[in-house]
């Protein structure tokens, strides 16, 4: 399966966005509604920033991973 978004490789410990829960390999698919899998880079960080990060919505899909106990 292809991503939807962009993957976070790293977040600083001093951010806002670690603060708000962000973490490394999370999937930001939106920003305030707005599909980012075809968007550049650039632009992402653009519209992050030049909002002086107030009233930025980031839409996050996290993988979750399940682990089943075997039954003994």
């Amino acid at each position: 399966l292809r991503p939807d978004g962009l993957i976070v490789i790293s977040v600083r410990p001093d951010s806002v966005a670690y603060k708000n829960g962000l973490i490394i390999d999370d999937e930001i698919t939106r920003i305030n509604n707005e599909p980012v899998r075809y968007m550049p880079v650039s632009m992402v960080r653009r519209k992050i920033f030049e909002s002086e990060l107030k009233n930025v919505v980031i839409t996050v899909k996290r993988q979750a991973i399940v682990i089943r106990g075997g039954q003994s």
